[in-house]
């Protein structure tokens, strides 16, 4: 993944902060409801988190098929089995305090894996610099619920 400065494109942007806005307006509101609306606001959240992040592990499929002499069966058990098994997991079977930390996690080493893993080499130029302040947005939503909790 390049880190150059290229232009993100419109509608990548759009649709990216459109994807991060229920993380941000759903931490924010959990803030002031009463707890019985809060732990519907959590339940949306680890839901959202997990169809997310499976789009993430479907865009790492896509870019591991991208790779000329064909994904290796570790890219596309990462791009799509892990990843995606792990949003289901978190979303399905935790507890919504654990299932927000499994997200967190999860958001934050996807992205590492984007920055420093094979993914970096087939990704557009533009990515990291629309991916990079998406995740921040949404693992900072999901510490937001995760304090909120905790309070």
């Amino acid at each position: 993944m390049s880190h150059k400065s290229t232009p993100i494109p419109q509608a990548a942007a759009a649709l990216g902060y459109l994807g991060a806005l229920p993380f941000v307006l759903a931490s924010f509101a959990l803030w002031f409801v009463e707890p019985d609306m809060g732990a519907r606001i959590t339940s949306v959240m680890i839901l959202a988190s997990a169809i997310v992040f499976g789009f993430i592990g479907g865009l790492q499929l896509g870019m591991s098929m991208l790779n000329e002499n064909g994904a290796s069966f570790m890219q596309l058990l990462i791009g799509a089995g892990v990843i995606c098994l792990a949003a289901f997991v978190a979303s399905a079977q935790m507890t919504p305090s654990v299932a927000l930390m499994v997200m967190t996690v999860s958001f934050s080493g996807q992205l590492w894996i984007d920055l420093k893993g094979n993914a970096a080499s087939r990704s557009p130029a533009w990515y990291a610099g629309l991916r990079i302040p998406l995740t921040l947005l949404v693992v900072a939503s999901l510490v937001s619920a995760i304090l909120k909790g905790f309070v």
